[in-house]
C-alpha cells in the first residue's frame, strides 16, 4: 500500500496509495532512512484506516497528534489524516488556563494512573508559578528553579522530579503545536541520570527466603505476583479478577491499564508453582470477585506508599 524510494535529489520520498490515488509525500533532506522507515510504517496505517474505514493503531494516533503542523498539514493535504483542528487561535492568558485546555483536548485517551500522575505535576506547576501566571513569561531559569524546587521543597527523588519536570514540558509542547507560545523553557532543562547503583536482580534463593517470612498466604501472593509475575505492583493486582484465572491453560491474565492505549490490554503470565495460587484451586470464588480481596490490608499499605 505504501513504499518508500528516494527521488532525483536524494530525498526519501514515501508513494501511497489513498483511495483511488497515488500520492507522493517527501521528507525532509535530513531524515534518515531508519527515520523514514517509521513514518513509512504510520502512513501505512494511515492509509489503511482511510482506504477501509478502520481505526488507526494508538500508537500511530499518537505519533499524529505530536507530528509538526507543517507535516501535519501535508498529510491532510493527501487526504490522509483531518486537518488539525487548534483549540483556539487565542492563547489561554493564564497558566491555569492553558493547562486546563489542553486538559481538556488531550487527556481523554489516556490511562487513570498516568492522568493522575499528570495531574501531580500540573499540580506542582501551578503551585509553583501561580496560576495566573502569564506562560510567556516563564524562562529557562525560571524551569530549572522549578526542577530545584521539587528536590528541595516537595522532597521528591531526583527521579521522580525528572519525571515531573518531563510532563510540564508536555505542556509547553502542546502550547507551541497550538501556536499559543513560541518557546519552550523546559527544552533547555539539564536533567540529571540517575544512577542505577542501587538497582538489585533478587536471585531466587533470597525471594524464597522472603516468602518464607511472609505472615499469610495473601501477603505471599501478593509479593509472588510481582518477583515471578513480574506484575507492577500495585495497579496490576487490582485490576485483578478470579476469571482471569485460566486454570486449564496454567495462565493468569492480566490487565494492563498503563499499556492499554498502546494495543496491549492483557498480558499472559504462566502460573508458576511460586505464586501459590494452585493452593487456592479447591475454594469457590465468584467470576468477578477480586484475585486479592483478602489482600486487602497488604494493598492499603502499597496504596499509603509516596506517589512516584
Amino acid at each position: 500500500m505504501a513504499s518508500l524510494a528516494k527521488g532525483p535529489n536524494g530525498r526519501h520520498r514515501i508513494l501511497v496509495n489513498v483511495g483511488d490515488r497515488r500520492e507522493t509525500v517527501s521528507l525532509n533532506s535530513k531524515i534518515r532512512r531508519s527515520e523514514a522507515k517509521k513514518i513509512l510504517h504510520h502512513i501505512e496505517e494511515l492509509a489503511t484506516a482511510v482506504n477501509y474505514g478502520t481505526q488507526r493503531a494508538p500508537q500511530t494516533s499518537r505519533w499524529l497528534a505530536e507530528l509538526a503542523p507543517k507535516f501535519h498539514a501535508k498529510l491532510a493535504a493527501k487526504g490522509l489524516c483531518e486537518p488539525v483542528e487548534l483549540p483556539g487561535t487565542v492563547a489561554p492568558k493564564s497558566l491555569g488556563a492553558m493547562i486546563n485546555t489542553i486538559k481538556a483536548n488531550e487527556w481523554a485517551t489516556l490511562a487513570g494512573s498516568t492522568v493522575a500522575i499528570y495531574e501531580r505535576a500540573s499540580d506542582n506547576l501551578q503551585d509553583y508559578f501561580g496560576s495566573d501566571r502569564k506562560p510567556e513569561s516563564i524562562t529557562l531559569g525560571d524551569a530549572q528553579a522549578f526542577v530545584t524546587w521539587l528536590r528541595a521543597h516537595e522532597n521528591l527523588a531526583q527521579a521522580t522530579a525528572n519525571k515531573r519536570a518531563a510532563i510540564a514540558s508536555k505542556f509547553f509542547r502542546s502550547a507551541i503545536r497550538y501556536k499559543w507560545l513560541e518557546d519552550n523553557p523546559f527544552d533547555g532543562v539539564k536533567k540529571t541520570n540517575v544512577a542505577t547503583t542501587r538497582f538489585r536482580f533478587v536471585e531466587t534463593a533470597d525471594a524464597e527466603a522472603v516468602l518464607q517470612e511472609l505472615p499469610t498466604l495473601e501477603w505471599k501472593l501478593l509479593f509472588a505476583l510481582s518477583r515471578w509475575g513480574g506484575l507492577r505492583v500495585a495497579s496490576e493486582p487490582r485490576q485483578l479478577k478470579w476469571g482471569h484465572v485460566d486454570w486449564e491453560q496454567n495462565r493468569l491474565l492480566v490487565p494492563c491499564p498503563k499499556t492499554a492505549n498502546a494495543g496491549r490490554a492483557v498480558r499472559v503470565v504462566p502460573i508458576f508453582p511460586e505464586l501459590y495460587l494452585r493452593q487456592l484451586d479447591s475454594v469457590s470464588f465468584a467470576c468477578e470477585s477480586p484475585l486479592v480481596s483478602a489482600v486487602a490490608n497488604a494493598l492499603q499499605l502499597c496504596l499509603a506508599m509516596p506517589a512516584p
